[in-house]
C-alpha cells in the first residue's frame, strides 16, 4: 500500500494537474523533463486512426437524417 507522501508525489504528475503544478512551483520545468523522459516508448500500441475517413463517414451518416 502506498504512502500518503508517495501518492502525493504521484499526483505532482498527473495530466490534468502539470501545467497548474508548474505555475505554482510545485514542480519545475526540469523536473518535469526528467519525468517525461523516464516514460516508456509505448508507441508499438498505438492504433492508428484516419480522421479524415472518420470525418467523412459521418458526413454520410448525418445526409437525410431529420434531427425532429
Amino acid at each position: 500500500m502506498a504512502l500518503l507522501h508517495e501518492s502525493v508525489d504521484f499526483k505532482k504528475l498527473d495530466v490534468r494537474l502539470i501545467e497548474r503544478n508548474v505555475n505554482r512551483g510545485v514542480i519545475t520545468q526540469e523536473e518535469l523533463r526528467k519525468a517525461q523522459e523516464s516514460l516508456p516508448d509505448d508507441s508499438e500500441n498505438a492504433e492508428w486512426i484516419d480522421i479524415h475517413a472518420l470525418a467523412e463517414d459521418g458526413e454520410s451518416d448525418s445526409k437525410g437524417t431529420s434531427h425532429s
